[in-house]
């Protein structure tokens, strides 16, 4: 089978198996680029995870006051990387406590009181 080149030439079958080989590399070669950015974003994602990740480990306490009368414990496992939980003990300077609890993302519910 032959084809027509243009202008007035004719495509060899050897021809048209190196044109569609080049346009099989082609094509291979734009989903590989593809897939290479897709795992540049991927691995930017995970660094800015990896960050809030720090950033909300800063914001939650070392450790907790002792104060008489309460047994105080607190941890946080995030089930992700980051989690959207949070909790604080300050105790006031004329002795009151306060305990702060938040849920930020808002998939966890607090028993009422």
């Amino acid at each position: 089978m032959r084809w027509r080149a243009a202008p007035g030439g004719n495509y060899s079958d050897s021809d048209l198996e190196f044109i569609y080989s080049l346009g099989n590399l082609a094509i291979i070669s734009l989903e590989n680029t593809r897939l290479f950015y897709e795992a540049v974003e991927k691995q930017k994602m995970e660094n800015e995870l990896n960050i809030a990740r720090e950033i909300q480990k800063g914001l939650l306490p070392r450790s907790l006051p002792a104060i008489p009368g309460l047994d105080l414990a607190a941890l946080n496992i995030s089930s992700k990387q980051v989690g959207g939980d949070y909790y604080d003990v300050v105790v006031l300077e004329n002795g009151t406590c306060v305990i702060a609890i938040g849920d930020v993302s808002g998939r966890g519910r607090l028993p009422r009181c």
